[in-house]
């Protein structure tokens, strides 16, 4: 929750609007004491919204900027999808037709100044921008955003017959999605999900996230919704974050457990929103569990591999 905190703290100091409301929905264990030692914590109850019954408990503060925080306690680690759903479907009850939902991450650090009013127009400006994803780049400066459509087969199915050849015989590098060097105002098919503005009435209008899955391909499937409802992702990079990534994920998954959510995920995505008939799904997901398998008995005989796995 500190690192929570600190969030709130930094946007607000960068953040240029009229009126910020905070939407913390905590998975964990974590319950809001850093939220009452920083903030004012106010008196009254929530509106009501659908989502309610996902949540066990809730408290509202104001921050010295007189900026609203509400902390939503939810009754079980849900994921990223009907997570941001709960958010959403709260603050929709205090924002404007024409506000943002702004879906972050708490390990974004921002080195600029960032006037919100900016997206607000940018959707004025153009009915058929959806979704606008900014410059968002790593601790080492690396592009994290946006990337290009990839197919399943070159996503996963080499991958699983190949390994662990490719990566440590071969030296083949891992797939690359990300668009390096992408120009203000592209189409991309998708943009990261750690920091992302949406219209509000587009996003409601979409019906939110997919709530099928528990982690990885929410933004792949955000772009399916998207092109289905005739809207645009645009990569505009006026504005700059850094993310620091990686920590929540590997902290509370391993590995084997990871690769499972996010091949499940994958499955789900492109049978739904792509091509992936039911034979091929079949087949993929013996060669999973192959893949799977090799890995453990590689990585049991061959230690001195796994740094370089890792990288």
């Amino acid at each position: 929750m500190q690192r929570t905190v600190h969030y709130i703290e930094d946007s607000q100091d960068n953040f240029i609007s009229n009126q910020l409301l905070y939407v913390v929905v905590e998975n964990g264990s974590e319950n809001d004491e850093k939220l009452k030692e920083r903030f004012f914590e106010l008196k009254g109850n929530l509106k009501d919204f659908s989502n309610k019954k996902r949540i066990v408990g809730s408290s509202l503060f104001r921050s010295n900027s007189n900026h609203t925080i509400i902390f939503l306690k939810a009754k079980e680690n849900y994921g990223f999808a009907i997570s941001n759903n709960i958010g959403a479907e709260c603050a929709s009850n205090y924002l404007k037709d024409d506000g943002l939902y702004i879906f972050s991450n708490n390990d974004i650090i921002f080195t600029q100044l960032i006037d919100l009013n900016y997206y607000t127009n940018r959707f004025k400006k153009d009915y058929r921008v959806g979704l606008i994803g900014p410059k968002v780049i790593g601790l080492d400066g690396s592009c994290q955003s946006p990337y290009k459509y990839i197919g399943f087969g070159k996503r996963y199915i080499r991958t699983f017959i190949l390994w662990p050849l490719d990566r440590v015989l071969l030296r083949r590098k891992p797939i690359d999605d990300i668009i390096y060097n992408s120009h203000n105002g592209s189409s991309p098919y998708r943009v990261i999900g750690a920091f992302m503005i949406f219209s509000k009435e587009v996003f409601e209008k979409i019906g939110m996230f997919d709530e099928q899955t528990f982690m990885y391909y929410e933004e792949s499937i955000i772009s399916e919704k998207l092109q289905r409802a005739n809207k645009i992702i645009i990569y505009d990079d006026t504005y700059s974050i850094v993310h620091e990534g990686g920590a929540t994920t590997s902290n509370v998954f391993t590995t084997a457990n990871r690769l499972k959510i996010e091949f499940d995920s994958a499955i789900y995505y492109y049978r739904k929103y792509k091509d992936l008939g039911t034979a091929s799904a079949f087949i993929s997901k013996g060669l999973f569990l192959i893949y799977l398998m090799k890995r453990k008995l590689f990585y049991k005989k061959n230690k001195r591999y796994y740094s370089y796995e890792r990288k």
